[in-house]
C-alpha cells in the first residue's frame, strides 16, 4: 500500500541530494486527487530545497524512528513547504533544518486551492486534520508553522520533539499557529528542548496536554491575537527556566484560558508564571509555581482570575479582572 522512496532513487547516507527523487515519489503518489502513503527506510536523506506538498490528500510519510529517518535541509531553506495538506499521517520521522537557519523546518500552508499542475486543477485538498505521531523537529526558527494564509485546524501532535529551535532576535518557535482558523490543535506528550518559545499562537488556538519543556529562553507559551476562544493547558512540566510559563500579547476579542496541573520549577530569581492580559478568564487548578506570580487583566469583557489548589509566589488581578482565590498555597 506504500510507496517506498528508494524505488525512485532516493538512497540515504550517500551524502547526495534525495530531493529530486522524494519529490518524483510524492508526485508519483497521487491518484484521482488521493495520495497513497510514502515509506522512507532508516537513514539520513539530504535535501537541497524543500519537498513540496501540492493539494496533499491523505498519505503522508512513514519512517522507521525519529532519529533513525531523517530528512535534513543541507541549505537551511526548511524540509517541507505545503499549498494544501488534509488526512495525511506522518509517523516516525526527523525533520532537521541546517543549524544556525531561521526558516521554517516545516511550513504547512494553503494560499491557493489550485494544484501546480495543470491537469488536476482546483482541487480543494484545504489545510486541515494532518496528524503527526513520534516525529522530530530540530534546528531553524520554526519547528512547525501552520496556517499562514488561512486554515489548519486540526493538527494533531503526539509524542513529539521539537528541539534546538532559535533566533537570533529570540523568536524562535517549536510550534506556530498563524491562522484564526487554526482552531484547537493539540500538542500531546511532546518534549519542546532548547528552544525560544515552545508555542507561538498568533492567531487561532491550540491545547497543551502533558508535555515537557526544558531550557525555554523566551517564555513557554505565547498567546496573541486570537477569536474568542479557550485553551486547556493540562498536566505540563517545565524546568526553572527564568521566564514565563504564559505571556500574551494584543487581542481584538476575550479568551478563557485553564491551566490544570502545570509544574514549572522554580527560577533562581522570582519570575512570572502567567501574565494573562489578553481578556477572558483564567483559571488555575491543583498546579505549582514556585517563586513566580500569577496575573490577569487586560480591557476586554469581564475577566476573572480563579486560583484553587494552586502555589504560587504571589497572585494578582488588575483592569477589569476580578480576582478570586480557593485554598491558595504560596
Amino acid at each position: 500500500l506504500m510507496l517506498n522512496i528508494t524505488d525512485f532513487g532516493a538512497l540515504p547516507n550517500d551524502g547526495k541530494d534525495d530531493r529530486e527523487a522524494i519529490q518524483r515519489a510524492l508526485d508519483s503518489a497521487e491518484k484521482d486527487g488521493i495520495y497513497k502513503p510514502l515509506y522512507f527506510p532508516a537513514g539520513r536523506y539530504e535535501l537541497s530545497a524543500p519537498l513540496f506538498l501540492d493539494q496533499l490528500a491523505g498519505g503522508g510519510f512513514w519512517g522507521e524512528g525519529s532519529d533513525k529517518t531523517v530528512l535534513v535541509s543541507t541549505t537551511g531553506k526548511g524540509v517541507i513547504t505545503a499549498n494544501g495538506a488534509g488526512y495525511a499521517s506522518f509517523v516516525d520521522i526527523g525533520f532537521e533544518n541546517r543549524r544556525g537557519a531561521e526558516t521554517a523546518t516545516t511550513d504547512f500552508d494553503w494560499p491557493t486551492n489550485t494544484s501546480l499542475l495543470k491537469s488536476r486543477g482546483r482541487t480543494g485538498a484545504a489545510l486541515q486534520a494532518n496528524m503527526f505521531y513520534r516525529c522530530r523537529f530540530e534546528n531553524g526558527g520554526v519547528g512547525m508553522a501552520v496556517g499562514r494564509s488561512r486554515m489548519g485546524d486540526g493538527f494533531m501532535l503526539v509524542d513529539c520533539v521539537f528541539r534546538n529551535i532559535k533566533t537570533g532576535k529570540g523568536e524562535g518557535a517549536g510550534y506556530v499557529s498563524e491562522n484564526f482558523n487554526a482552531l484547537t490543535n493539540p500538542l500531546v506528550h511532546c518534549l519542546f528542548e532548547n528552544l525560544d518559545c515552545a508555542v507561538n499562537n498568533k492567531k487561532g488556538s491550540f491545547n497543551f496536554y502533558g508535555n515537557k519543556l526544558v531550557n525555554i529562553r523566551s517564555a513557554a507559551l505565547k498567546f496573541y491575537a486570537v477569536v474568542s476562544d479557550g485553551f486547556a493547558i493540562v498536566n505540563n512540566d517545565m524546568d526553572g527556566s527564568p521566564v514565563p510559563f504564559i505571556t500574551t500579547g494584543h487581542s481584538s476579542a476575550k479568551a478563557h484560558l485553564l491551566v490544570d496541573r502545570a509544574r514549572v520549577a522554580a527560577p533562581a530569581k522570582q519570575s512570572l508564571a502567567s501574565a494573562y492580559t489578553l481578556g477572558g478568564s483564567a483559571l488555575f487548578l491543583s498546579s505549582s509555581f514556585p517563586n513566580r506570580t500569577v496575573t490577569n487583566g487586560g480591557g476586554i469583557g469581564d475577566n476573572t482570575l480563579i486560583i484553587w489548589k494552586t502555589m504560587a509566589a504571589g497572585f494578582s488581578a488588575t483592569g477589569r479582572a476580578h480576582r478570586y482565590s480557593i485554598s491558595v498555597g504560596r
